[in-house]
């Protein structure tokens, strides 16, 4: 869903002015859920593409989450029995969001095709810190390391490595919403 600036967990700056498509990927992959296809497939949220073709075209699979503090992103995520499904928490299961959606439109010869053709191809973790719920404060010694990483990487984003993403030609990039990303 499109909102207005800064109310959102992601934001994108588009100085160009280039006509961009958001398809919510999310819920497309959702209305299979009842069939093999949709069942249990990981999926990212949204993919932003250009919709001429181009030497700036640009394909980005991004990802949303949010928590109350860095370190609460890092934390283990488990089952509902408490088997632990994500040891490196919210950042470790939006990684794997990203990669097994990206290698499953990669699987599309069309899609694959288009890819191709990108200048710009990014998986994109966007994350928000809130803090609304700490009246004590507490939590901003936890996010000293997410001011640091976002005042470094602007608008960009920071650049992680990322074994499957790298493998199938695009970046592995994460920012915090208080950024837009440049695309």
């Amino acid at each position: 869903m499109i909102v207005n600036y800064t109310e959102g967990l992601a934001s994108y700056r588009n100085q160009n002015r280039n006509d961009i498509s958001v398809l919510n990927f999310e819920k497309f992959i959702n209305q299979f859920d009842d069939i093999a296809f949709g069942r249990g497939r990981k999926r990212c949220d949204f993919i932003l593409f250009k919709e001429h073709t181009g030497a700036d075209n640009i394909f980005i699979l991004n990802e949303l989450t949010a928590s109350v503090s860095m370190e609460a992103l890092s934390k283990p995520i488990c089952d509902e029995v408490g088997n632990i499904i994500f040891p490196d928490g919210k950042f470790q299961k939006a990684e794997i969001q990203l990669a097994v959606s990206l290698q499953t439109l990669l699987d599309v010869p069309e899609i694959k095709a288009y890819a191709d053709t990108c200048a710009k191809k990014v998986c994109l973790l966007s994350y928000r810190i809130d803090n609304e719920n700490d009246p004590s404060g507490s939590q901003k010694a936890f996010n000293r390391y997410k001011a640091i990483e976002s005042k470094a990487t602007g608008s960009e984003g920071a650049l992680l490595h990322q074994e499957v993403i790298e493998s199938l030609g695009f970046e592995y990039r994460r920012i915090s919403y208080e950024y837009s990303y440049a695309l």
